[in-house]
């Protein structure tokens, strides 16, 4: 069989070509990090985004370098690899984001802040000389409870209709009219409720304030 001969120039094109691994990005020499939004996370579920720009030694952005966020306190605050941060319960998480071996950090903070104080229940009506009892709840914006939140003081907006005591057990007055009204209002630290806790005068009315259900256990599947 005849031999083929290439020229040298052919076969040294091919080496060259075959070292060539294309262009390297730079090294990363740091992270930064920045957020949407300043201060504490004041409700449960509320969120923060994070950015982070993986930098080479100028402090120019490196382009297709992969971060990893990982939250300190996953109980207070967690974050999702797109470095959306949610607050889960009061508390500080230190959240981190790293590339190639360099990371950045911030803190956040989660802290509750009183919205708003429900009173139950809305209204009833209760005949004069009845002692309907009314609980409150302190809510942040998001509508959970504030964990943590001071004990409500008790008011009424006519201590001539009914009173009320430290336990949010009202006392309607024996001579209190038909169709005379009072609210139960509940104070929460510096937050008073608006709404709820309604007392209406009604001769007629019955209070009912626990139902007890007895019987047999039964199993069912």
């Amino acid at each position: 069989m005849p031999h083929r001969r290439f020229p040298s120039c052919l076969l040294l094109l091919a080496v060259a070509c075959g070292g060539s691994g294309g262009p390297s990005r730079p090294p990363v020499a740091s992270v930064s990090l920045t957020a949407s939004s300043t201060g504490p996370l004041t409700s449960l579920g509320d969120t923060l985004q994070l950015t982070a720009v993986p930098r080479d030694a100028s402090g120019a952005p490196i382009a297709g370098v992969g971060v990893l966020f990982t939250s300190s306190n996953a109980a207070a605050a967690t974050v999702t690899q797109g470095g959306l941060v949610t607050a889960v319960a009061n508390g500080t998480a230190t959240i981190h984001a790293s590339a190639d071996g360099k990371e950045a950090t911030i803190d956040v903070a989660v802290a509750q802040v009183i919205a708003q104080v429900i009173v139950t229940p809305a209204s009833v009506r209760v005949p004069a000389g009845e002692t309907p009892l009314f609980h409150a709840s302190a809510v942040d914006a998001r509508n959970h409870p504030v964990a943590g939140a001071p004990l409500p003081v008790w008011t009424t907006s006519d201590p001539a209709v009914a009173t009320i005591g430290t336990d949010g057990r009202a006392m309607v007055s024996s001579s209190a009219p038909d169709g005379a009204t009072a609210n139960a209002i509940a104070t929460v630290g510096t937050v008073a409720s608006t709404t709820g806790g309604l007392i209406t005068v009604d001769a007629t009315a019955v209070y009912v304030e626990t139902i007890m259900v007895t019987g047999t256990p039964t199993s069912f599947t």
